[in-house]
């Protein structure tokens, strides 16, 4: 017995069952295992083999239960009279071809429609004038005239009425004594009649007019015209209604410009005006611009109803009145002082820091460079807690300019008397005290030199100042040192200006044991701000 899907003597043949074309209306049979197989129907079919039609109709997908017929992979509605669409959706408005006649309303109904005739016409589409003549209302021979839902009668002589029911009297025919209109009432048997006058009229005849305005007040000064039957009241301006007793309102259309609010008056109106616009109609855009609003060099933009202001840096505010505090994010690192400036800050480093943001910690030998056009402080009030014997500065420097004025090393009372300076590295000179040495030495030439600065404070006053070694100038300058003294470097003290800090050119100084000797202790000289550790 052989395998599913083999056949043969030995079972060497395998079965395909898609050879013999298993699958119908189109299907597409594969072959799986051997003797096995599956069909893919076409759309809208299924079954095993795709013998079984799918009944797109048993879904009901057409409206109004309109008949739907099964098709071939989909359906189709057989719509009832007055709906159209795929699914019988569409209620055709049989209204639209405006079928009624004299202006009577069409009425939409589903599959037909109605028309609502006006009075006086008749018929699917009001298309029939009823004649009110056809029951014969006129009497006494008259002749009946049809009309839109009325009709009239021409009465025979001798006969009046609406009808011409009525005999006219010889007193009334043919002159009619009545005035105005009346209606002459008499008796054949009689020469008495009657006058029924229409209104507005009175008296035997209907020879006078009622004069409606008597007892009538117009108000607000308006004037009272009679008219028949009725009065008019003549309004003056801003004043409106039968007896003028209303205000006209003027705001009506609104005049006012630019969401302007109306403000009715009598005969007349105000514009209530939003911010930022003027006029009578409030059409004018005020220039909030004009008053110079904005502080600071602010740039003023006009808008409708308001202004903006473009701050420079470092403003802010409405208005840019606020210098904005760039120190408020704390940027300054490991303990220094902030100082805000105009769209900038100074760090102010503690000692032993160093850098923009005082990040840095200084080595134990470092380089100063002074970068061009960035500020520069190094100082420190040592003095405060050593009273130093011996003042000894040593220090490495190399730059290839200077401006003239810029002081190397400067020690200083706090009153801003000065005691000692090194100036000027292009033309290198000592100042102690009034007392001004020039060196004739120039050190501006991008090279390394050493600077070695001794001064006895006590004893002698003796100082000398070698450079690279070699000894420049000597002399001898007693001074004492007290605690408010200040030892600097690129920074002037000045009692009505305080400290400022150099802007320099670019120079290097490298720091090699600046300090100064007290009972053979080194003490660490400078604080720095704003120094690039070379």
């Amino acid at each position: 017995m052989c395998l599913t899907g083999y056949t043969g003597y030995q079972c060497e043949q395998t079965i395909y069952p898609c050879l013999d074309s298993p699958c119908e209306n189109g299907g597409t049979c594969s072959h799986l295992a051997p003797g096995s197989h599956r069909c893919y129907c076409p759309e809208g079919f299924t079954g095993d083999s795709c013998e079984t039609d799918i009944n797109e109709c048993s879904s009901f997908p057409c409206f109004n239960y309109e008949e739907c017929v099964d098709e071939r992979n989909g359906y189709s509605c057989v719509c009832k009279a007055g709906f159209s669409g795929t699914h019988c959706e569409v209620d055709i408005n049989e209204c639209a071809s405006s079928l009624c006649q004299n202006n009577a309303i069409c009425v939409d109904l589903p599959g037909d429609f109605s028309c609502e005739c006006l009075l006086g016409y008749e018929g699917v589409f009001c298309e029939t004038d009823i004649d009110e003549c056809m029951q014969q209302p006129c009497k006494n021979g008259a002749t009946c005239l049809d009309d839109v839902n009325a009709f009239k009668c021409i009465c025979a002589p001798g006969f009046i009425g609406t009808t011409c029911q009525v005999v006219e009297a010889p007193q009334c025919y043919p002159a009619n004594p009545c005035m105005n209109g009346a209606t002459c009432l008499g008796r054949s048997d009689s020469a008495e009649y009657t006058c029924h006058c229409l209104a507005g009229f009175t008296g035997t005849l209907c020879e006078e007019s009622i004069n409606e305005c008597i007892g009538i007040q117009c108000l607000n000064g308006a004037t009272c015209i009679d008219i028949v039957n009725g009065y008019v009241c003549r309004c003056p301006p801003g004043y409106e209604g039968v007896i003028c007793d209303e205000n006209s309102d003027d705001c009506t259309p609104n005049q006012c410009e630019n969401n302007g609010v109306c403000i009715d008056l009598i005969d007349g109106f105000i514009c209530d005006c939003p911010e930022g616009f003027d006029g009578t109609l409030c059409q004018v855009n005020i220039n909030e611009c004009e008053s110079s609003p904005c502080e600071h060099g602010g740039t003023c933009t006009d808008h409708e109803g308001f202004f903006t202001c473009e701050c420079l840096l470092g403003y802010g505010g409405d208005m840019c009145e606020t210098n904005i505090d760039d120190c408020a994010g704390d940027p300054c690192h490991n303990g220094a002082y902030c100082l805000d400036g105009l769209n900038s800050f100074t760090c102010t480093c503690a000692p032993g820091f160093t850098g923009e943001l005082c990040e840095n910690v200084l080595p134990s030998n470092y380089d100063f460079i002074f970068v061009q056009s960035r500020p520069l402080l190094v100082r420190d009030d040592i003095f405060s807690s050593v009273q130093p014997q011996l003042l000894t500065l040593s220090l490495w420097l190399r730059t290839s300019s200077s401006p003239a004025s810029f002081s190397l090393l400067h020690l200083k009372r706090a009153s801003a008397i000065l005691l000692m300076a090194i100036e000027n590295p292009c033309s290198l000179r000592v100042v102690m005290d009034s007392l001004l040495i020039d060196t004739h030495s120039n050190l501006c030439d991008n090279v390394w030199h050493h600077i070695f600065f001794t001064w006895d404070l006590e004893d002698t006053g003796n100082w000398e100042l070698r450079v690279n070694a070699s000894l420049l100038e000597s002399g001898s300058h007693l001074a004492s040192i007290t605690p408010e003294d200040i030892l600097s470097i690129g920074v002037l003290h000045m009692e009505t200006e305080g400290k400022r800090t150099l802007r320099a050119h670019r120079f290097c100084l490298s720091r090699r044991g600046w300090g100064t000797y007290h009972n053979s202790h080194m003490i660490r000289l400078f604080q720095t701000v704003l120094i690039l550790p070379g």
